[in-house]
């Protein structure tokens, strides 16, 4: 029952997010990507932060590799 349940959700907003896309409302956001936005915006950045949070991504990266193997 859950996956018919599952599956009539996502069938319904499929049709829902065609109808607002032939309508023409392509810049509707969610409250995820809301969230994400203000994360990447609202601080200031500058080249050591950045070289910082380079540094950082290569460490988790290399970290999700060792991990995999």
């Amino acid at each position: 029952m859950c996956i018919i349940n599952d599956f009539t959700h996502f069938i319904k907003n499929g049709v829902s997010v065609l109808r607002r896309a032939s309508s023409g409302n392509y810049e509707e956001n969610s409250p995820e990507i809301e969230a994400l936005k203000r994360e990447m915006f609202s601080t200031p950045s500058n080249r050591h932060t950045d070289m910082e949070n380079l540094r950082r991504d290569r460490n988790n990266v290399a970290r999700d590799c060792i991990h995999i193997h």
